[in-house]
């Protein structure tokens, strides 16, 4: 049996909170439940995110999903490229933006 230890709509029985710092939630029309704001602010979730929802072995789980514009996945190619680049900043291996725009400039007037 849960104690309730105060109705979180004063009156209605669709939003209490228990003792143990659970929660009993109504489900409204079009299977909507609303997550508590102390939980949802805990989380750092925003209004208009994402989350992925499954069937847990007794209920259900709900965590943060973000979601990638395909056009933004790196291939495999670009991903070792990646890490050759971050492995020679680790080495100190590097050419500052200006001496390329000036490499660059010097290779076009040579021309």
């Amino acid at each position: 049996m849960v104690e309730v230890l105060h109705n979180l709509e004063g009156g209605t029985m669709s939003a209490v909170k228990t003792r143990n710092g659970s929660y009993i939630r109504k489900i409204k029309m079009n299977r909507q439940v609303t997550i508590p704001k102390d939980i949802f602010d805990d989380l750092e979730w925003n209004e208009g995110d994402f989350v992925q929802i499954k069937r847990a072995k007794n209920g259900v789980f709900i965590a943060p999903k973000k979601l990638v514009d395909p056009d933004d996945i790196l291939t495999p190619e670009d991903e070792a490229a990646i890490r050759e680049g971050e492995a020679q900043l680790r080495r100190g291996e590097y050419v500052l933006w200006e001496d390329v725009k000036k490499r660059l400039h010097a290779a076009r007037t040579k021309k």
